[in-house]
């Protein structure tokens, strides 16, 4: 027993270490240079803030019920007790491999060829889409914590199969330091991607059709010919969304998962890594962390 507590305090530890912006770039030497990178480049300071705020509503729980909040890890691999397949590692595995691949072929291929454009644009289009999803149940999660936390329990179902909005319940609740999360998330977009109301056609546009802030009607965006346009107009959105996400995984797993095995080993639910589906996605990763492509 006493080394147990030994083990809980040492991770307590270092969850209360990361309390400035200077703590996680600090962790270079554990994490490496793409991890360092994303924090000190381009909306390094923005990515950071988002990061942090999704991740506090994980570090609240673990400082009030560490036994608790340890066992919420389990969601991240294997999803919510009694729903399957509602983990958060595999929409992040889509994301960070769809990314990857839309990148390489900007590389590869000649841009100026109207169909490699028009497939590389394509690529993006089902990296921005699945990040939408993936920041949505990052947000699920952050309101599952706080329900813990606050001991009023959320129903997860309402969030992932109904129509529950989790930025409502994280702004209503939430303190000052958190608002960083709800800067570059848009509710509205996430559903029209969801139900395809957004329609790409050839020598036109590219058109977004959504439900305006009282809900009474639907208004359309439209964004010109080259989709350039497009890409220019939303990165900075979602590049954020997508980098907050990668702090989280950067410092739960291969930070403090990695440094405490040990003490995860008590929480972890172990048939995980016997599931086919998740050893698939950690080899694939493994095999070339660079170049993680379909």
């Amino acid at each position: 027993m006493g080394n147990i507590n030994i083990l809980k305090e040492n991770f307590l530890k270092d969850i209360n270490l990361l309390k400035t912006n200077n703590d996680f770039v600090k962790l270079k030497t554990e994490l490496g240079n793409e991890y360092f990178e994303m924090l000190t480049e381009t909306w390094g300071d923005e990515i950071l803030e988002t990061g942090k705020s999704m991740l506090n509503y994980l570090f609240d729980l673990l400082n009030k019920d560490i036994n608790l909040g340890l066992s919420t890890f389990n969601i991240i691999f294997s999803g919510y007790q009694d729903i399957k397949y509602s983990d958060i590692f595999t929409p992040y595995y889509d994301s960070l491999t769809t990314r990857r691949l839309w990148v390489l072929s900007t590389k590869k291929y000649d841009l100026s060829d109207h169909y490699n454009n028009s497939l590389i644009f394509n690529t993006y289009f089902r990296w921005y889409a699945s990040t939408f999803e993936l920041f949505r149940k990052m947000l699920i999660f952050d309101c599952f914590c706080l329900g813990q936390f606050t001991e009023r329990p959320i129903n997860v179902k309402n969030y992932l199969f109904s129509m529950q909005d989790p930025i409502k319940k994280l702004k209503s609740e939430s303190s000052a330091n958190r608002q960083p999360l709800f800067t570059f998330y848009n509710s509205t977009i996430r559903h029209s991607i969801a139900h395809g109301n957004i329609v790409i056609i050839p020598n036109k546009g590219i058109f977004i059709r959504e439900t305006n802030e009282n809900n009474s009607e639907i208004i359309q965006t439209k964004y010109g010919l080259n989709p350039e346009d497009f890409i220019n107009s939303v990165s900075k959105n979602i590049e954020i969304m997508y980098s907050s996400v990668r702090l989280f995984f950067y410092i739960t797993i291969n930070y403090l998962f990695t440094k405490h095995i040990k003490l995860f080993e008590l929480y972890i639910n172990q048939s995980v890594f016997r599931d086919e589906v998740f050893i698939s996605m950690i080899q694939s990763i493994q095999q070339d962390t660079e170049n993680v492509v379909y």
